[in-house]
């Protein structure tokens, strides 16, 4: 998800993170059929919310709506590096406000555009009023095991959470040190695409 947008995705994750998990690079296999991506897609939902979300793959070009839903959740599989993998389904204030970004940045990265230059481009848009930070709060799941995200330095398996929209904050406003992956902790801080992360299932 995005140069500092969770869009997805991780990008962003502090050093201390990284140094708490395991230095060896997680492997995975990409969704090899549309089918296959949809179920990656829907595996951030709790099961009992899947029938009614929307889900959105990526192609060539970017993200596609291939299936409606009826609750207003959107789900897609984000990839904000060729080697991550960031399963994410957000509400209806995140769909209307952060998707959007996440489809952006996927047509820009499949045209070729560098990530400073996305990442100066959806500055921009949030500064033009193109894209805006969520009006409200609202949850973005990521409860799939299989998160394979970026932290600053490489590619990690993260555990399955949730993601709150939390514009503008900061790990001190949550008192949080931001310095336990396994804590509430803020993501993108300071920014109006910041996230309060609860992990909800931790390691045995």
């Amino acid at each position: 998800m995005a140069r500092g947008v969770i869009v997805a995705t991780f990008v962003g994750l502090t050093v201390s993170v990284a140094a708490a998990q395991s230095p060896a690079p997680p492997a995975f296999t990409r969704p090899a059929t549309e089918v296959e991506e949809i179920t990656l897609a829907l595996g951030a939902l709790p099961e009992s919310m899947r029938a009614a979300a929307a889900v959105h793959v990526l192609g060539p070009k970017g993200y596609r709506r291939v299936r409606d839903g009826s609750s207003g959740i959107n789900c897609l599989v984000e990839r904000s590096r060729p080697d991550t993998q960031e399963p994410i389904c957000w509400d209806k204030e995140g769909s209307e406000t952060i998707m959007p970004v996440a489809y952006a940045e996927a047509e820009m990265r499949a045209a070729g555009v560098k990530d400073d230059e996305i990442e100066r481009r959806v500055a921009e848009s949030f500064a033009k009023g193109r894209f805006r930070a969520p009006r409200r709060g609202g949850v973005a799941y990521m409860l799939s095991a299989e998160n394979y995200v970026f932290n600053g330095q490489r590619v990690m398996r993260y555990h399955p959470h949730v993601m709150f929209y939390a514009p503008y904050a900061t790990n001190v406003d949550i008192g949080s040190n931001g310095k336990d992956p396994n804590a509430p902790w803020v993501l993108n801080e300071g920014s109006p695409h910041a996230y309060i992360i609860v992990v909800t299932r931790h390691p045995s």
